[in-house]
């Protein structure tokens, strides 16, 4: 394990619960002091999960996300903050890969249904209107939903792209493409056992 153990042993655990608890009552400056001291920990271990760079900042910025609505939440009698902390952003860091994962295997399926076309976006795109099942998975969902799903699984746009191109708020465009996949996925199992 290595780093972030020895980063681990440098926070100090009273220290972190301390701003840990003042976070829970709103403090900004301790939120600020909690982030300076744990983010490079978090970060490693997000990277160590997700092995990419922009990946490990956004499972990051979700946990601190989730640290600032949540704080309250954190029972020092359980655990130390650090270990809250950690367990929290493994939990988006997994996420994160997981969601790769799954789009990957959609990018691999639609790319084997050419035969001998290599996997670029103009190719899938192809497929997609070749493939009956998908084609009509994806006309059932919203505009919104459609163009999510073709910017980040056909020019592969991360969340942040996908936020910037689109306009939306960088959490709307996370569950709407979340909304997405599950109705696709939902459609084309349904489907593929009729």
């Amino acid at each position: 394990m290595g780093e972030p153990d020895c980063q681990i042993n440098a926070i100090e655990s009273a220290t972190a619960n301390a701003l840990l608890s003042a976070v829970a009552a709103g403090d900004r400056q301790a939120f600020s002091d909690l982030y300076q001291q744990t983010s490079r920990l978090l970060y490693a271990i997000a990277l160590r999960i997700t092995r990419q760079a922009e990946q490990a900042d956004e499972a990051v910025s979700e946990t601190f996300l989730q640290v600032w609505r949540q704080a309250s939440r954190f029972d020092p009698e359980r655990g130390g903050a650090v270990a809250w902390l950690t367990v929290i952003c493994r939990s988006r860091a997994l996420d994160a890969l997981r969601q790769r994962r799954q789009r990957d295997g959609l990018m691999t399926r639609l790319a084997d249904e050419l035969p001998g076309a290599e996997p670029c976006a103009a190719h899938l795109l192809a497929s997609v209107e070749l493939n009956s099942d998908l084609h009509a998975a994806l006309s059932q969902l919203q505009e919104q939903q459609r163009q999510l799903v073709g910017l980040a699984y056909f020019r592969d746009y991360s969340h942040s792209e996908l936020a910037r191109s689109t306009g939306l708020p960088l959490g709307t465009v996370k569950s709407q493409l979340r909304r997405a996949v599950d109705k696709l996925r939902t459609l084309i199992n349904r489907d593929s056992h009729d």
